[in-house]
């Protein structure tokens, strides 16, 4: 009965898993897709207002700021990146934010983040803030409310006659600082603004307010723009004699700004990623929605023998793609389609090689803009915890994720490269490294994208509610500090808040991976952990992330389920067309070829004795058809030498036990069924053969005549199926048992 419950809980958490990571994933890979944001245009309308003036430099205080060295405008519309924040408003800030009311309320244009804690003390990143107004030839003031309530009541509570003095003594009230609105906040503080503009109608009119933040994050850094855009009215009140001159009260249209980063690109490299990755993603969630309305399992397979005819060679090499194979077949009826697994429409991208080596580019060359959303986004959820605050955050987190699957695996393979480096040594024994090798490997095994994007997201929130923020850097009192002498010294970009964040919250992201990874292996999951397939398909995938619970589940690797293992091992209980979608997903898949896909064309049966495949003997303990202990090598099918292995050994030379007699065929004309056997899948690399060995015939040695070194020759069990297992095998009715 607990074995019954457990089942469909293992299920459904995978299943809610599975569908969180769609939406998701479709979510970031849709929002800010170069492509589609360039065929929406989307950031066209802000790109013209930073090119036509509507954004200028008009309010700049020029006294504090150096606005010829700012980042200029036209550049800003033309070679920066832009991404959308969360409008910002009472629904997701929690405060009224418009802009109308707060123009030029900052007494200090230029404003220091000042930290202090243990990366050190002092300033780690500096905002440049400059309001502008979309009106040309129009000029601001912004009163204190205590200073014009008490113009009105100086002049016997007379409004017009107050509104008369301002339009009258407007220049000399734009250097009385004890006047007008003058913090020191990156925000500002409301007043009570006015317009006086050169040749308007007397009418009222809308117009935008923006705020350009230019910041930096380490000294030498291209500066990052936030953009702010409120909608604003003004409402005439006094004009001149000669109708020349207006004064106009300002109004806020509502109670939001409208926020758009502009990042700087990476260069070349970093852009060709971009479209690479738009591209890529866009077809494979195009793909995978489709399989996934449609259920459709077919894996159509062309035989290597009429795959990519002469004249179609390059192809191969430049789309290493089945289904680009199978269009460019002259040949229809030579495609064999394979019944594999349905797949959650996600798994059909964020498993493939491809989508995940340009996400983790991607991810790699959008390094500061995943770092600042992340920052801004906490930001947000500090305010109010909203559906567009979590998924703008989302989108940062992502990019971490594909961030700390690439930071694992330097680290796996720099463990398994120590580990062949202190053998090579001799400090430790052949044996010792090959069990922490594997332990290496399986560690790593179920930890992947979806798993580390759960575990950020509680890793966040439980830095939410404990300390309030996802920093782990303390603010110095004062925080935001004016820098009235110029622009302040920041440190390095190893002492940015991007990286001291990002080391902070990687470091409990991968301690806290690492640590599910070996806390899986005490329970049952550890037997999947060493089955030949999955480890197959790991070396395959060569990056950490690949989602090792899809794979198991499609290849039918259930823990709860008794009859998984035999003699101790965990075998498959898949079709073969699902071992070729998870071989296409792992890799190239038009080099995907099947040892025993002769069968599968025209007179595929007529031949005497099935072929044979030789490796030399070192890459043959590589691959798992033999096995070394003791300088001794032993055949696949067990770890000591099997009955009928025995019987033919022969004397040894050169450290190698030869299984097998000189010349004689290790192939047997047994016809037992293809699904009766217990097999081994043999994989010689992304461009090598596909095996299927059948474990009581596991081939053996002998020696090549031609170059006289031992080689180990295997058959593939499909050349010595029954002609009637075909159908089965072509559907998903019937399973094979792989270990």
């Amino acid at each position: 009965m607990r074995q019954r419950l457990r089942l469909p809980l293992f299920e459904v958490l995978l299943t809610v898993l599975n569908l969180t990571t769609t939406v998701l994933t479709l979510f970031a890979g849709l929002s800010e897709n170069p492509i589609l944001v360039t065929l929406t245009g989307r950031y066209d309308p802000v790109r013209a207002r930073l090119q036509d003036g509507s954004i200028n430099m008009d309010l700049a205080r020029k006294e504090l700021v150096r606005v010829q060295y700012l980042t200029p405008l036209e550049d800003i519309a033309t070679k920066f990146r832009f991404v959308t924040a969360p409008r910002r408003n009472m629904y997701s800030y929690a405060a009224d934010r418009s802009l109308c009311r707060i123009v030029n309320s900052v007494n200090a244009s230029i404003i220091g983040a000042n930290y202090k804690d243990y990366w050190g003390t002092g300033t780690r990143r500096y905002q440049i803030l400059v309001f502008s107004v979309s009106p040309p030839n129009c000029k601001v003031l912004n009163l204190l409310p205590n200073w014009y309530n008490k113009c009105v009541s100086d002049r016997q509570n007379s409004t017009s006659a107050c509104q008369q003095y301002i339009f009258d003594q407007f220049e000399k009230l734009q250097t009385n600082a004890q006047a007008q609105v003058n913090v020191v906040s990156d925000v500002g503080s409301a007043g009570v603004p006015f317009l006086k503009c050169l040749a308007r109608p007397f009418k009222t009119f809308d117009y935008q307010t923006d705020l350009l933040t230019h910041q930096a994050n380490w000294a030498g850094a291209r500066e990052q723009i936030q953009i702010q855009t409120s909608d604003c009215r003004a409402l005439p009140l006094i004009r001149s004699t000669d109708w020349e001159q207006s004064l106009f009260q300002v109004q806020a249209v509502d109670d939001g700004a409208d926020v758009v980063l502009a990042i700087p690109n990476s260069g070349w490299f970093a852009s060709a990623v971009s479209v690479a990755y738009s591209i890529v993603s866009l077809t494979m969630i195009a793909s995978g929605i489709i399989a996934l309305v449609f259920r459709q399992r077919v894996t159509r397979y062309l035989p290597d023998a009429v795959r990519f005819s002469k004249e179609h060679r390059l192809v191969r090499y430049l789309f290493p793609f089945m289904p680009v194979a199978v269009r460019l077949t002259s040949d229809p009826r030579s495609v064999i389609p394979f019944k594999g697994s349905l797949l959650v429409a996600s798994d059909l991208w964020l498993n493939h090689w491809l989508y995940m080596a340009l996400s983790i580019l991607d991810a790699i060359t959008t390094f500061e803009l995943s770092a600042t959303t992340l920052r801004l986004g906490a930001i947000y959820l500090r305010y109010r915890i909203t559906l567009t605050n979590f998924m703008f955050v989302c989108s940062a987190l992502t990019r971490i994720s594909w961030l700390a699957c690439f930071i694992h695996t330097l680290i796996r393979w720099s463990a398994k490269s120590t580990l062949r480096s202190l053998k090579s040594m001799q400090v430790i024994s052949r044996a010792a490294r090959d069990r922490l090798d594997r332990l290496i490997d399986q560690s790593v095994l179920f930890l992947s994208f979806k798993i580390y994007n759960v575990l950020l997201c509680v890793i966040l929130f439980a830095m939410m509610q404990t300390i309030g923020t996802t920093s782990f850097m303390v603010r110095d009192n004062p925080h935001k500090v004016p820098a009235y002498g110029g622009i302040p010294k920041i440190g390095t970009i190893w002492q940015s808040e991007l990286v001291c964040d990002f080391v902070s919250i990687m470091a409990l992201l991968l301690v806290s991976g690492q640590t599910l990874g070996f806390l899986l292996l005490l329970t049952p999951f550890c037997r999947i952990a060493k089955n030949h397939v999955m480890l197959t398909l790991q070396e395959r995938y060569f990056w950490v992330g690949w989602d090792g619970l899809m794979a198991s589940k499609m290849l039918g690797l259930d823990p709860f389920r008794p009859d998984m293992s035999i003699d101790g091992h965990a075998y498959t209980k898949c079709s073969l067309g699902t071992v070729l979608q998870l071989l296409s997903l792992s890799g190239p898949s038009s080099f995907v070829r099947l040892g025993g896909d002769s069968i599968l064309t025209a007179g595929g049966f007529a031949f005497d004795e099935p072929p044979l495949f030789r490796f030399p003997v070192k890459r043959a303990i590589a691959l798992g058809l033999c096995q070394s202990h003791g300088g001794v090598v032993y055949g696949a099918s067990s770890t000591v030498p099997s009955a009928k292995t025995r019987t033919t050994q022969a004397h040894q030379t050169h450290g190698f036990s030869e299984i097998g007699t000189e010349g004689e065929s290790s192939t047997s004309n047994d016809k037992t069924s293809l699904f009766d056997r217990q097999l081994k899948l043999i994989v010689d690399g992304y461009t090598g053969v596909v095996l299927l060995v059948d474990k009581d015939d596991p081939g053996g040695f002998n020696t090549n005549k031609e170059t006289g070194l031992r080689e180990y020759e295997v058959s593939d069990v499909l050349t010595t199926i029954p002609i009637l297992d075909i159908k089965w095998l072509l559907g998903n009715e019937k399973k094979l048992r792989i270990e």
